[in-house]
């Protein structure tokens, strides 16, 4: 992801995925409320957070 698609992605998406979320495999859909969705939004702002500061100081996330 470029920087400007992970910062949109922590301002737009990380945010809405607290309501609630989908995730759609070759194998089906997993659908996340609630609790869940808050703790799997947390987990991907650490991660996008993460690549973010790698992209900025020049190392590979």
């Amino acid at each position: 992801m470029t920087e400007d698609e992970l910062i949109y992605a922590l301002a737009m998406d990380v945010p809405a995925m607290y309501q609630g979320f989908s995730i759609e495999t070759s194998y089906g859909e997993m659908r996340f409320k609630g609790e869940d969705a808050e703790r799997v939004a947390m987990l991907v702002e650490v991660l996008l957070r993460l690549r973010l500061d790698a992209l900025r100081s020049g190392g590979a996330a």
